[in-house]
């Protein structure tokens, strides 16, 4: 009875420590956040509609004691041997990548880019982002997505944390904050210090600290759908399934593997990436438009001509050279998105169905195999588990800094086509 006791107390410690944390955490979505892709039944009001999907990619290394201590703060995890970068900025580049495929699927008339995020220090001493590549586009609304994992079972109790924002000016009552994960929100709505056409403040996510445990949002709401007024919260999401005797693969794990590029848009992606992508589709009907888009143009007009987007925010009539030339800076926007676009789809392809997509199913698969043999071997024998250190990582499926090295060379291709899309006549 008391060896029972003792392996039930083993098992449930170790359970408690791959979960590492002490919040209540949903293993499904709830009916009242569940979303279906919502059809456009008129043109976007503001054309081309750009969606950035943003994520931290590549972090700065002499930041990395910082991102750790966020990291333990917010998922009240004592042992800092558990954090690795290299596993924070390769869950974030696969996720993204989905998430990118599900707005293409759930919103096909829009233009969706990847915004990969720099995370390293900022003007005030503390954590901040810096894009990669060119940021100029003129984006209506961002999906800036961070996942929280473990270095010793990473991407198998991943939880995602999902923010949806446009510029404050097209959704002032709620600061451009359409959704959010109720656990990294601030107690009460920020104010909109002046109207913004441009999303460039960081987003409420654990990775750049700006969150408050127990916070009660006050312009919150808890179901769908969006209202423009108000921001959507998530509750922690997580879809595995632990228990004392291991850990669920979810279908998505099992059904989630294109062959090659031609399959990425068929496979079973991560529900809870699926669901933001819908319920990111309904945001076009609550955004408020009017006037909107000269002032969406001003920034990525003024990479070309600053005199000339000063005088398009200002109001004085324009020249007839003036006008001609804002409508030949439409035609660059265009090209360039279509550009970006390609590149975009390719870089996705990379990711999921390349080196590094096949790297990062590998080492999940270790993870579900590691975790539950660990759980085995705690019922067959508690001594066993304790004297072999399972639970300091004896199972840790890959090495963390493969997929540092991988998100590099990722966004270093980013780049390159940026800058062979910069040069081209």
């Amino acid at each position: 009875m008391k060896t029972y006791s003792l392996l039930w107390a083993v098992s449930v410690a170790l359970l408690l420590s791959a979960c590492a944390t002490t919040e209540q955490v949903h293993t499904e979505i709830p009916p009242t956040l569940a979303a279906k892709p919502v059809a456009q039944t008129r043109p976007y009001s503001l054309t081309p509609l750009i969606v950035s999907v943003r994520w931290p990619a590549v972090v700065d290394p002499s930041i990395s004691d910082d991102l750790k201590s966020a990291w333990q703060s917010f998922g009240d995890v004592d042992n800092d041997k558990k954090f690795s970068v290299g596993v924070l900025s390769a869950s974030n580049t696969y996720h993204a990548a989905q998430t990118y495929v599900a707005l293409r699927k759930a919103m096909p008339e829009a233009n969706v880019v990847l915004e990969p995020q720099l995370v390293t220090r900022d003007k005030d001493g503390g954590i901040g982002l810096v894009p990669i590549g060119d940021a100029s586009l003129p984006a209506a609304l961002v999906v800036d997505l961070a996942s929280f994992d473990t270095a010793e079972f990473p991407f198998i109790g991943t939880s995602l944390s999902f923010v949806v924002r446009s510029p404050s000016a097209l959704s002032p009552a709620n600061c451009g904050l359409l959704v959010a994960a109720q656990n990294q929100l601030r107690s009460s709505a920020t104010k909109c210090a002046s109207p913004s056409f441009a999303v460039t403040e960081k987003p409420p996510l654990w990775y750049v600290g700006a969150y408050e445990k127990g916070a009660q949002y006050a312009g919150a709401i808890t179901s769908l759908p969006l209202d423009g007024k108000h921001t959507l919260v998530y509750p922690r999401i997580r879809l595995s399934s632990f228990s004392i005797f291991g850990a669920s693969r979810p279908s998505y794990v099992k059904n989630g593997t294109p062959a090659d590029l031609g399959e990425i848009y068929n496979i079973e992606l991560d529900p809870r990436v699926t669901n933001i992508a819908a319920v990111t589709s309904g945001a076009p009907a609550v955004l408020t438009t009017t006037d909107a888009a000269t002032r969406m143009l001003e920034r990525y007009m003024r990479t070309f001509d600053p005199p000339l987007a000063d005088a398009s925010i200002s109001g004085a009539p324009l020249s007839r050279q003036q006008q001609a030339n804002v409508q030949l800076i439409k035609k660059l926007l265009i090209t360039e998105l279509q550009a970006r676009t390609k590149r975009d789809a390719t870089t996705t392809g990379w990711i999921l169905t390349g080196e590094f997509g096949k790297s990062f199913r590998e080492a999940r698969e270790k993870s579900y195999s590691g975790f539950n043999k660990m759980m085995l071997t705690s019922w067959v024998s508690a001594i066993a588990v304790t004297s072999a250190g399972a639970a300091t990582g004896a199972f840790n499926a890959t090495n963390p800094a493969y997929f540092s090295n991988q998100a590099t060379m990722i966004m270093t291709h980013m780049v390159n086509v940026d800058m062979a899309i910069g040069a081209a006549p």
